[in-house]
Formats: C-alpha cells, sequence, structure tokens
C-alpha cells in the first residue's frame, strides 16, 4: 500500500510570496521533500483535505526538521496524528535547531509527549546522533539516525558516485550558496563573501531576504549577488543549473547536496549543530566557517572535498534507510527501486 505524505503542493505559476510561503520560505525544503515523494510510494496529501485513510498504510510527516527549544507542538501536528489514526505517522528528519551542541537543550514538555506517542508505534528517523541524545534525555529514545532524506536520493540522478571522487579540473568553475540575509554579517562572514565575489561564476539564494538591509553588505556585494544570484523552486532545474559548475562551496547543506545531485563535489561550511551533526554521521566533508581562511586558493578548497569516506560509506548508508523503510510500512517507489538495482550493479 502507498503512504500518505502530508505536505503542501504548489503550483509553478502560482504568485512568488505564495510559493516562498508554501515551501517553507526556503527552497531547499524542495530538495527533501522531492526525495520522498520519489523515493516512497506516496501520495501527497493536505491536511485540510478528505482523503480515505484505509488506503494508506502509514503516513510521513517532515514538519519536525527543525525543532526550536521550548517549542510546543501546533494544531497541524496534531492534525496530521488525528488522520493517521491507527496507523503510523512517520517523522523524518527530526532536528534539533540550535546554533551549537548545547546539552541543556529544552525539548517542551508537550513536544516531548507528543514524540512519545509517535514512538510507539515506529522509530523516529533523527537528523544526527546529537538530536538522539536530546530526546533520549527527554525520554524519546527509540531513535534512529538518518540523516537527510535528500542524501539518499542520489541514485536517481547518478549511477555511481564516481563524479565526486575526480581531481580537481584545471580550470574551477565554482557556485557558492550563503545563509539567510537576516542579521548583520560578521567579520567572518564578510570575508567569506568577499571571497566569493573573486572566485566563484555563481550563486543560489534560498530565502529571498533584502540583503540591502543586512550590515556589513556593500555596494560591490549587492551588484555581484544581482548579477550571478540564481534560484529555483523545482528540483530538476536547480540540478540542470547546477551541471554548469564543478565545485559547489557554502553553509547552505541542502544547497550543497543540490551540487551532489549534479554530479559535483561540494565542501560544507558548518555554523550550526543541524548541519554539523549531519555532515559527521553522512560522511560529508565539512570545515566549520570560522576556519575558513580568504587567503587560500580556491583550489585548496577543492582538495578539501575529500568524498573518499562518504563514498566508502554510502551503500552501507542506503541500507540503513531502506530498513528504516522496511521497518515503518514505507514501500519504496517503482522509479526508485529501478534506480537503486542500477546503481548497485556499477559498484
Amino acid at each position: 500500500m502507498k503512504a500518505g505524505f502530508f505536505t503542501h503542493r504548489f503550483s509553478q505559476f502560482a504568485p512568488f510570496e505564495t510559493k516562498r510561503k508554501l515551501i517553507g520560505w526556503n527552497t531547499g525544503n524542495i530538495i527533501f521533500r522531492d526525495a520522498i515523494q520519489k523515493m516512497i510510494a506516496c501520495d501527497v496529501l493536505a491536511t485540510h483535505e478528505q482523503f480515505p485513510a484505509d488506503k494508506y498504510s502509514a503516513f510521513v510527516t517532515t514538519d519536525l526538521i527543525w525543532l526550536q527549544e521550548d517549542l510546543a507542538p501546533w494544531d497541524d501536528l496534531f492534525k496530521q496524528l488525528r488522520l493517521a489514526g491507527d496507523k503510523p505517522l512517520v517523522p523524518i528528519s527530526i532536528g534539533l535547531q540550535s546554533p551549537r551542541f548545547k546539552g541543556d537543550f529544552k525539548i517542551n514538555p508537550k513536544m516531548a509527549d507528543y514524540l512519545k506517542e509517535l514512538q510507539e508505534r515506529v522509530p523516529l528517523a533523527v537528523r544526527g546522533q546529537y538530536t538522539a541524545e536530546i530526546l533520549n534525555a527527554h525520554g524519546v529514545s527509540n531513535t534512529r539516525v538518518m540523516g537527510c532524506p535528500s542524501i539518499y536520493q542520489l541514485p536517481l540522478y547518478n549511477n555511481s558516485l564516481s563524479g565526486l571522487l575526480r581531481p580537481c579540473p584545471e580550470k574551477l568553475s565554482a557556485v557558492a550558496n550563503f545563509r539567510t540575509f537576516l542579521g548583520d554579517l560578521t567579520s567572518q562572514e564578510i570575508a567569506f563573501m568577499k571571497y566569493v565575489l573573486k572566485n566563484f561564476d555563481g550563486f543560489i539564494e534560498q530565502t529571498f531576504d533584502p540583503i540591502s538591509k543586512v550590515g556589513g553588505v556593500d555596494e560591490e556585494m549587492i551588484a555581484w549577488l544581482k548579477g550571478h544570484s540564481h534560484d529555483f523552486f523545482d528540483l530538476d532545474s536547480w540540478r540542470r543549473h547546477n551541471l554548469r559548475y564543478n565545485f559547489s562551496l557554502g553553509l547552505r547543506f541542502h544547497g550543497n547536496i543540490a551540487a551532489l545531485l549534479a554530479d559535483m563535489p561540494a565542501l560544507f561550511l558548518t555554523i550550526d549543530s543541524r548541519t554539523s551533526e549531519m555532515t559527521d554521521f553522512l560522511k560529508l566533508p565539512a570545515i566549520s566557517l570560522k576556519d575558513f581562511d580568504p587567503d587560500r586558493p580556491l583550489r585548496d578548497y577543492y582538495e578539501m572535498a575529500d568524498y573518499t569516506p562518504f563514498v566508502a560509506s554510502y551503500h552501507q548508508q542506503l541500507d540503513r534507510f531502506a530498513d528504516y523503510l522496511s521497518v515503518c510500512g514505507l514501500a519504496r517507489s517503482e522509479r526508485y527501486t529501478d534506480a537503486l538495482d542500477t546503481f548497485s550493479a556499477s559498484g
């Protein structure tokens, strides 16, 4: 049987602000939502619509990917649970939103109770070990560290991982990404953006916040971003655009995943616990933004993007993900099954 996936639909022809709102004010959310729709046999459902619940063996939500400290569950989460009835509601990629690995991160008691109810039926997929440890401290122990579903869709686009192991090309063409343009830039962030202006050919914008109101952004930076920024509301267009580059560097986890889907390496710059715990678990190459040196040539950062550990562990990670889907009663789509067979045959 299929699963029901609680998420938002939107038309590519909808007004810009409508699309931005429905995607969660960050186009990076497209990548993991799209992954679930393509990898799992599911129908997209909206909580305000009527549907035959007995048609589905389980339900999926991704609404818990950014748990803020002391955040209580909101009405739509309870509605999803009611609509699921006696079927499992599978939360994929639960993640804490914290700038650091805060050991006393507080989970709201009502949120803890909500998660405990979910874990009675299925293990809860969490983004990394840090999230698992904090949830466990609050009595939510039936968890599995899974990273993000976006990374498991590589077989849908790349027959092998060999492109991630290419030596540095003679001519580098790099694309950058950055955090939300909210709050003044730190001196390190200014240094990074100045480096981007000098060394990069493109920039991916994911949130569309006005940069002119941010302290630390000068006219040169504004002009460069205006001439080099690109944004997308569908993954296929994003991926095709990325085919023009051969390296990605930046602070956005999903911005860099979009690069991997285009068969090019990316170096992740970490600024918070969410990105760090996922790059650690998945063995993705990463350095902290505070260690970024604007005096180093771009080729050095390409060399730092060593995908050997990731490639060595990826098939095992795929097996873990497949096992998790099975335990939760989530069937793989035919397209994903075929892609996995081709990918496995390639070695």
